[in-house]
Order: C-alpha cells, then sequence, then structure tokens
C-alpha cells in the first residue's frame, strides 16, 4: 500500500493580513450578540445547576442516598451521581421532575411575557 502524501499549504503573509482584517471586521460586527447570547447561555446554566445544587441539598437532609434516590427514581446511581456532580450536565425537565419527587419537591415552570420579565 503506497503511503499517503499530506501537503500543508503556506498561507502567504498577505493572505494572512486578509484573514485577520475579516477577523476583526467579524467581531467588531457580531462580537456585541454573540457575547449577548454567551451571557444567556450562562446564566441559564448557572441557574439549572442552582436546581440541581438544591435538589442534592434536599436529598442529603432527607438522608437519602443515591442508592435510594435510583431506586425512587428508576433512574441508575452512576447517572445520578453524574447529574450532581458533573457541572457540564444539563438534565431535562423530565429527568429534574423525578429527582424532585423523589426527595418531596416539585418542580414549576411558569410562563411570562417576554417583555414583562
Amino acid at each position: 500500500m503506497p503511503a499517503i502524501r499530506r501537503s500543508k499549504k503556506k498561507l502567504s503573509p498577505r493572505r494572512v493580513k486578509a484573514l485577520k482584517a475579516l477577523a476583526r471586521k467579524i467581531d467588531a460586527e457580531e462580537g456585541p450578540e454573540i457575547r449577548a447570547l454567551a451571557r444567556e447561555a450562562f446564566n441559564h446554566h448557572r441557574w439549572l445547576r442552582g436546581v440541581v445544587d438544591a435538589l442534592k441539598s434536599q436529598r442529603q437532609k432527607r438522608g437519602l442516598s443515591l442508592a435510594d434516590l435510583a431506586r425512587q427514581t428508576g433512574m441508575a446511581k452512576p447517572n445520578l451521581s453524574r447529574l450532581e456532580n458533573n457541572i457540564y450536565s444539563t438534565p431535562t425537565l423530565d429527568t429534574l421532575e423525578r429527582y424532585a419527587r423523589a426527595v418531596g419537591m416539585t418542580i414549576q415552570v411558569k410562563l411570562v411575557n417576554a417583555n414583562a420579565a
């Protein structure tokens, strides 16, 4: 089998300069919008982690182990551990509701007019 040769195309200084200018233009035009979307995503994630932390605190307050919670929710113990400890987890509403019921709580979702929020 013949060896595959790969070559890396070198960019000319002129092309590098043009690409940097394009990157600055995109950053200037779209940067504020991208930063606003990122802030919104981070705020949502922070809120979601707060919900999970509150549920975990309630579980501990009630003296329930992850094994107890697994039996009550029908969810696997490793999944519950990941939910509680992985800061990047993004649980579904169904998962949060099952967890909440198991620790004697409920999840309430409230819809409000976006202009009023």
